[in-house]
């Protein structure tokens, strides 16, 4: 059974149990696992975010930071967590589009009014399972999806994770990630890079072309297991 993570931030203490008798009572009828933590205040819960959570239940009237500058700031570290908003503020709602919040959920919190929601954050969260990378770093962690990861390359002994949008540095091998990503699509052109098959754009003599243009050299022993591997997964219907 695969536990998911999930983060209530609520500063009143009877709301924040309400909330968790709702969701261990969910877990118990659906055979689900949840590992819950509440938090009193934005401050405690984003020093302990970057320990990467999988939902996050956010009341917006809290004492200091409130929840929605504190969704922002946990954009900032973690895009893919799911963020249900508790709150009494319906208003907030169009705001709450800039952080990609799943749900609101208007107070008093019952079980009718969380379960629907809570089915669909879980069934978003498994989606997600299936494509996320989770990259321990010296500050905490990222998190990319492997739909946006362009190519994985080894270099002075970190693997550097590389989308059009950032690279995530973090240490291991490439043997490690070549692992990690078997059975999605991810090919080693030579002794440095793995390259995402969903990305590849052309593949020109010894070079293969990526869609944002970056070039990556496929070595001489490599090419005839890189080209045969290539073209199975595309056989498969694959792109």
């Amino acid at each position: 059974m695969h536990m998911v993570n999930i983060a209530i931030l609520e500063d009143d203490v009877s709301v924040a149990k309400t909330l968790q008798r709702v969701l261990e009572t969910y877990a118990r009828q659906n055979d689900a696992a949840f590992n819950i933590r509440v938090f009193p205040n934005a401050e405690v819960f984003l020093a302990d975010a970057k320990t990467s959570f999988d939902i996050a239940f956010m009341d917006i009237e809290l004492p200091g930071m409130n929840g929605m500058d504190a969704a922002f700031k946990l954009r900032e570290i973690d895009r893919q967590v799911i963020i249900i908003f508790v709150t009494n503020m319906a208003q907030y709602a169009v705001k709450g589009y800039e952080v990609n919040a799943l749900y609101y959920i208007i107070k008093p919190v019952t079980y009718q009014s969380v379960a629907y929601k809570l089915k669909r954050a879980l069934a978003l969260h498994e989606a997600n399972a299936q494509t996320d990378l989770v990259l321990r770093q010296n500050s905490g962690f990222a998190r990319i999806s492997t739909r946006d990861l362009l190519y994985v390359e080894i270099s002075n002994h970190k693997l550097m994770y590389h989308t059009a949008a950032e690279t995530v540095a973090t240490y291991g091998s490439l043997a490690d990630a070549e692992a990690e990503l078997k059975g999605r699509g991810f090919f080693r052109c030579n002794s440095c890079y793995l390259v995402n098959a969903r990305h590849i754009a052309s593949v020109a003599g010894h070079f293969v072309v990526l869609s944002d243009g970056t070039q990556l050299q496929i070595s001489h022993p490599r090419k005839k297991q890189f080209m045969t591997e290539l073209g199975a997964w595309l056989g498969e219907g694959n792109l």
